[in-house]
């Protein structure tokens, strides 16, 4: 979910370094991220999938932004550990997920 990009930009190049990772990576982006271009995205995880990583899953949310707004995109965000480091299997997955935060107190705010 893109936290580890911006400290790789301060000790090289993110595409060069990915290629040398060898676990298991999960990257996941918003159609609709307005921060960090899906496109980007996609490229960073085509370089995954050409380096030496045991195993690369890639996805783009529909109507996702960069906050994952929304109860549904909260709930999907909500089990991205399980997906990434668990046993869920299928994702986006919202199935005994929890609701981050309620849009109608954002709306107030």
């Amino acid at each position: 979910m893109c936290p580890a990009i911006g400290n790789v930009f301060s000790v090289g190049n993110a595409n060069v370094e990915i290629k040398k990772f060898t676990g298991g990576i999960y990257i996941v982006t918003g159609e609709n991220d307005e921060v960090i271009n899906p496109q980007y995205v996609a490229d960073f995880a085509n370089c995954a999938l050409n380096g030496d990583a045991k195993d690369v899953n890639f996805i783009i949310i529909p109507d996702c932004d960069h906050h994952f707004t929304g109860e549904k995109n909260g709930r999907i965000l909500s089990r991205a550990p399980f997906w990434a480091f668990g046993t869920d299997i299928i994702f986006p997955h919202i199935v005994d997920s929890c609701k981050l935060y309620d849009d109608e107190l954002l709306s107030e705010l």
